[in-house]
């Protein structure tokens, strides 16, 4: 049996654009909301247009005064020394270091982000940051406030698109994923302050010129994540809903980054 063929046989409700329309007002998106989307197409179940449908329900959905984020990141653009899945022989570092083609926000593609993101990095009005492995993609109203001069160095904490967002209060939905895909927590950490420095280094155009450049960023510690969620769940309003065969959670990002910059700050894993 093919993918498809189980996708097919495991869907209970077909959904399609108007459906995705309804569903998500249903759990409380609306008309002018900033929306930060984390998602996994597979987990819905069959989708009429599939990862389209889905794409262009969310901007319909929040109006021409509202706002769609989504991470477009590209985490195999860094240096191959830090490569595990796969990792490649040594002796090619020095060639990757110089051969691979700088980041651009209009063609580098997303790598393992999914379906949704892909489309949605590919939309028709959709704005990109720039940064080589953790850029995120937005459209609509704040589209240009929250991808502008988003920081090399320190890449998800107080110069990136996360912390535009959190001025702006808007929501994450996690359609069909879970805590761990959560990239708000991220700002947490560096809000937390009890990190650990590392250096990247990413191919990057840098006055006219490919450079493969490095730059200071955090430790992240991500497998603390779904802890972090079942706190927030515990103390804060978190919406949990399906929307076809997915599990949902809807809330609010700057609920979510205050509570985990608390318990980040108290957690023995820093």
């Amino acid at each position: 049996m093919s993918r498809l063929e189980q996708i097919v046989e495991g869907t209970k409700k077909l959904l399609t654009k108007s459906t995705l329309i309804e569903e998500f007002k249903r759990i409380g998106i609306k008309s002018g909301d900033n929306i930060m989307v984390h998602s996994s197409l597979s987990k819905l179940g069959y989708v009429c247009g599939g990862e389209v449908a889905v794409v262009e329900a969310l901007i319909d959905v929040v109006g021409e005064d509202g706002t769609i984020v989504m991470p477009t990141h590209s985490a195999d653009y860094t240096d191959p020394i830090f490569w595990g899945e796969p990792a490649v022989p040594n002796e090619w570092f020095e060639d990757i270091r110089k051969e691979m083609p700088a980041f651009d926000p209009e063609v580098t593609p997303t790598f393992g982000m999914g379906r949704i993101v892909e489309c949605f990095r590919n939309y028709k009005g959709v704005k990109r940051s720039y940064h080589p492995t953790v850029s995120f993609a937005a459209y609509g109203k704040n589209a240009d406030f929250i991808t502008a001069n988003h920081s090399l160095e320190y890449s998800l904490g107080e110069n990136s698109p996360l912390a535009r967002f959190y001025e702006l209060d808007g929501k994450v939905l996690l359609l069909g994923v879970d805590y761990d895909s959560n990239t708000s927590f991220h700002l947490a950490e560096y809000k937390a302050g009890n990190y650990t420095k590392t250096i990247n280094a990413s191919p990057i155009i840098e006055n006219g010129e490919r450079v493969f450049k490095s730059y200071e960023d955090i430790e992240f510690k991500t497998e603390l994540f779904m802890f972090a969620g079942e706190g927030l769940e515990e103390f804060y309003n978190v919406k949990l809903d399906k929307i076809g065969n997915a599990d949902i959670k809807l809330f609010s990002q700057k609920e979510c980054v205050d509570y985990a910059t608390e318990y980040f700050k108290e957690c023995t894993f820093y």
